[in-house]
């Protein structure tokens, strides 16, 4: 079963009076642009993480390189 994401928008429409005559609902599919969202917040994560990793490897590494030129 397909998940299907929606997004509606109602409007009144009004004789030339201003008199209600109807509400009119238009519906727009977002499932995709949703899915991208989620596609999108879940690389974000990843890249955050592989950016500390890689922050605290060049940290080890400046570290060790301070320790042999110190001896």
């Amino acid at each position: 079963k397909k998940e299907l994401l929606l997004s509606e928008i109602y409007s009144t429409v009004f004789d030339e009076n201003g008199k209600a005559l109807k509400i009119l609902k238009i519906s727009y599919d977002i499932t995709k642009m949703k899915n991208n969202e989620a596609k999108l917040e879940k690389s974000f994560k990843i890249l955050k993480k592989e950016s500390k990793l890689n922050r605290n490897y060049k940290k080890k590494i400046k570290e060790n390189l301070e320790k042999e030129l110190k001896n």
